[in-house]
């Protein structure tokens, strides 16, 4: 299963070890077709930063000391090498800065097929600044045409070499019928544990190189973890994210086990 890899992002994989061109990932992803946001609306969206790479991934926090984000996002990563930024439309400045503490990853993330695309982040105090706020987790997979709200920093064109605007940005798509996500991806493969959302045979609004780690957010909670997908809004394609709430047990049982 491959995926365009852009050459700026190849770093990225370099510096968390994460094999290069053996996964479906574009890590560090970015909204295509989307605009500026403010971080006040969406309080909720935190930027992962490698200490001494920069910001590469999104994550959420989804209590006041614990994030979400995707596991290959954190594969071959130490907790004392990650932060998060919270409260701050911009990835380099502003709000408040938080140490990772703990990082726990899906046991059973598996990078070639995407499975288990998720990880748990335990900050080392807790996130207090203005225009940062918790989201609650859904209870059940997004419905087909839903509305998904996805956010993140970055480049707006799969072929863009830079690392992408400074600003937030937000597109609006529609959750995809899990069949048309299946028609999507019948070579790389589709479970039941992820969905798409996209314009299907239309595309121009998607995540960009999976987004990685940010929030998809449907009716008011966070329905989605942006994983995977090939190129960026491409017609023929969708993006592809980790269903929450397959995940809800696991959630509680790795919080409650840091106890």
């Amino acid at each position: 299963m491959f995926a365009l890899l852009l050459l700026s992002l190849l770093t990225i994989s370099s510096v968390l070890g994460v094999p290069p061109l053996e996964g479906p990932y574009l890590p560090g992803g970015r909204i295509v077709g989307g605009e500026d946001a403010d971080i006040a609306d969406y309080p909720y969206q935190l930027c992962l930063i490698f200490e001494d790479f920069g910001p590469f991934c999104g994550a959420i926090l989804i209590d006041e000391e614990w994030a979400l984000t995707a596991a290959h996002c954190t594969l071959d990563a130490e907790a004392n090498n990650l932060t998060v930024r919270a409260g701050s439309s911009l990835s380099t400045s502003g709000g408040q800065l938080v140490n990772v503490e703990k990082i726990y990853q899906h046991k059973g993330f598996n990078y070639d097929t995407a499975e288990n695309d998720i990880s748990l982040l335990k900050l080392a105090s807790k996130v207090t600044v203005a225009n940062s706020k918790v989201i609650a987790l859904a209870t059940s997979k997004p419905k087909a045409n839903e509305t998904a709200t996805i956010t993140g920093w970055g480049i707006t064109d799969e072929l863009d070499e830079s690392m992408g605007p400074e600003v937030l940005q937000v597109v609006q798509v529609p959750v995809a019928d899990q069949e048309d996500c299946k028609k999507a991806f019948i070579v790389e493969g589709v479970t039941d544990t992820m969905f798409c959302a996209g314009f299907f045979n239309v595309g121009g609004k998607d995540a960009c190189t999976g987004d990685s780690g940010g929030p998809l957010v449907v009716e008011g909670v966070v329905a989605g973890i942006t994983s995977w997908s090939k190129g960026c809004a491409r017609p023929d394609r969708l993006g592809v994210y980790t269903n929450v709430a397959s995940f809800l047990d696991w959630i509680e049982e790795t919080k409650n086990s840091d106890q």
